[in-house]
């Protein structure tokens, strides 16, 4: 009796398996079909979607890894609705691959971690339904044509570690409710149209190594207490807004509580708009004194510094490895 209940649960088991990597596979094929691309051509000729469909990796007979890069090979196409059914992806990179119109619901994907659709035409908002892929660590929707607020409901990826979103055509404020995003590490937000001040509520960001804000239209000025609550950062880029107010070299870096991550070359950018000898100031910390020069210097001192943050690579998120910068901070 015991052996015949284990059989049927076992067969039950093996064809509930089978139907969700057929789901799976048709889900891929539904995708080759609209992109019409020759880089998925064993997508249509191949049988084993696990060892002969370019860019997949399975675990357990499930499609759990999907990395595509497609040049341009033909118009611009939607992701199928059938991806939905791909619930057992932890990674899924479609960077730079002729992507368009709005992001179906990919909401049973809650086992993601990594979701990167960069650099493609997507448009529409962003889906208040990424709250639920609570396990996500890395979200790159940067260099699309997204518009709309930054959803409240993401405060929930308590996970979530690099945020990348620059780029698109997003308009309103930085959500207050991230502070919960605790784990973050990296922020970019650039090229955007967001307005309003730096939330007080994001002290709390302890692990913030990068925020990007550049080419926005941000307002208030720069609460110099954030740089003695952020010990972990290494580059701060409020370049090209409509922040106001004195910006003054010893708030930044004077305090030894900012941490060795600052040591010996990275740097704080800053748009100031009332200090016109500063302009858009590189604010360096250099290992050689501790002199200080204030961004109110009717001549800034000027030199070459190499920017490229500790562990950082050279082109990392348009960061340059070396460039002339206007030194505000300490100098030789």
């Amino acid at each position: 009796m015991y052996m015949w209940l284990l059989l049927l649960l076992l067969t039950s088991l093996c064809i509930l398996v089978a139907g969700e990597a057929t789901a799976d596979k048709n889900a891929l094929l539904a995708f080759a079909s609209a992109a019409a691309h020759p880089g998925l051509s064993s997508w249509i000729t191949g049988n084993d979607m696990c060892t002969e469909y370019a860019s997949v990796i399975c675990l357990n007979g499930r499609v759990s890894s999907l990395y595509l890069q497609l040049p341009p090979a033909g118009g611009v196409f939607a992701i199928p609705a059938e991806f939905s059914n791909l619930d057992a992806l932890t990674s899924l990179k479609m960077m730079e691959s002729n992507l368009g119109g709005g992001i179906p619901d990919l909401s049973p994907l809650s086992a993601l971690v990594m979701l990167d659709l960069r650099g493609n035409s997507l448009t529409q908002s962003l889906p208040a339904y990424f709250s639920l892929m609570t396990g996500l660590q890395l979200l790159d929707m940067s260099g699309n044509d997204l518009t709309g607020t930054l959803p409240g409901a993401w405060s929930s990826l308590s996970n979530l570690e690099r945020l990348f979103l620059e780029k698109n055509g997003l308009t309103g404020t930085l959500p207050a409710a991230y502070s919960a995003l605790t784990a973050l590490r990296t922020t970019f937000v650039g090229g955007n149209a967001l307005t309003g001040t730096l939330p007080g509520s994001w002290d709390v960001l302890t692990k913030l190594q990068v925020l990007q804000l550049p080419n926005n239209q941000f307002t208030g000025t720069l609460p110099t207490e954030y740089w003695m609550l952020w010990p972990n950062l290494i580059v701060m880029d409020a370049s090209n807004n409509l922040f106001t107010g004195l910006l003054l070299a010893t708030s930044f870096l004077s305090s030894e509580s900012l941490g060795p991550n600052l040591d010996p070359l990275a740097f704080v950018r800053a748009f100031v708009p009332k200090i016109h000898s500063c302009g858009r100031a590189l604010i360096e910390r250099s290992p050689f004194s501790r002199q200080s020069v204030l961004c109110s210097s009717a001549q800034p001192v000027a030199f070459s510094a190499r920017s490229t943050p500790p562990g950082s690579s050279p082109h990392h998120r348009g960061i340059p490895s070396s460039h002339p910068v206007v030194g505000l901070g300490y100098r030789p």
